[in-house]
């Protein structure tokens, strides 16, 4: 048998833009209680809510994330600045300890660019 991620949260607002960490954390607030002790989580999202915020809440609650990032978004990595769309140069490797936007949360980021696509997946 084979074993897949299920979504088990979401929220649907309109709006016109992105709908703010506020209405994530509410979200992911809500499912503390659902997780058993001790079980594996796996955030994912796309580029819209690719925040440090976000990645700080995974990391506090010790949840592992894999969540695509904006090319133009602005890195901090051994005293130096680039944006995630740069960082395609620096693989296979990536970028280990990486600051996000100057904001103290650091994270690794890799990424993948599959044959065919036009953009990489940060």
């Amino acid at each position: 048998m084979q074993q897949r991620p299920l979504p088990v949260a979401w929220r649907v607002r309109k709006t016109k833009g992105n709908i703010g960490f506020a209405v994530q954390k509410e979200v992911l607030d809500s499912m503390q209680d659902w997780v058993p002790e001790g079980a594996d989580v796996l955030l994912t999202a796309d580029r819209f809510y690719g925040t440090e915020k976000l990645i700080h809440y995974c990391q506090k609650a010790g949840w592992g994330y894999r969540i695509r990032l904006k090319g133009n978004l602005t890195l901090q990595h051994q005293g130096g600045e680039l944006s995630c769309g740069e960082i395609k140069d620096l693989m296979p490797q990536g970028l280990i300890n990486a600051e996000l936007y100057g904001s103290g949360v650091f994270t690794n980021i890799g990424v993948l660019h599959d044959e065919g696509h036009p953009e990489p997946w940060i």
